[in-house]
C-alpha cells in the first residue's frame, strides 16, 4: 500500500520554500546530511540490502515529531538534494526511506556547485 508520490525535479539554486520551512536531506559522496547535520555514512549502506535507512528514519521522524501536518496535507515536504555521482541504489533507499517517515512530498534538486566553489 505505497501512497503516491508528488516529485518535482529542480535546481537547487531555485529552490522556491525557506530554510526552515521544509526539510532538507543532502546526500554527497561520502554521508546523508539532514539539515547540514550528517546522519549517516553513504559507505555503510553498501551491501545493505533493506530500503530503509535506519538512523535517516530516526532523525525524520523526530523531524515530524516536532510539527503537525498541515490541514489537507498528505505527507510531510522534503527536498532530497544530490549530484550526477550519487548512486540510484542510495537515491531510492533514501527516498523510502523519507516516505515511510512521513516526508512523501518529495522534491529532488541537483546540486551544481563544484567542491571548493568553483
Amino acid at each position: 500500500d505505497r501512497r503516491q508520490r508528488q516529485m518535482c525535479i529542480r535546481d537547487s539554486s531555485v529552490a522556491e520554500n525557506k530554510p526552515d520551512e521544509q526539510l532538507t536531506v543532502l546526500v554527497t559522496q561520502d554521508d546523508i546530511l539532514v539539515q547540514g547535520r550528517s546522519i549517516v555514512s553513504v559507505a555503510n549502506l553498501k551491501g545493505v540490502e533493506n530500503d530503509l535507512i535506519a538512523p535517516l528514519q530516526t532523525e525524520l521522524e523526530y523531524h515530524a515529531g516536532r510539527t503537525a501536518l498541515a490541514p489537507g496535507e498528505e505527507g510531510r515536504p522534503v527536498t532530497i538534494i544530490g549530484d550526477k555521482a550519487t548512486a540510484y541504489s542510495v537515491l531510492k533507499k533514501v527516498m523510502n526511506t523519507c516516505a515511510k517517515a512521513g516526508f512523501s512530498n518529495i522534491s529532488l534538486a541537483v546540486n551544481q556547485k563544484q567542491p571548493g566553489g568553483a
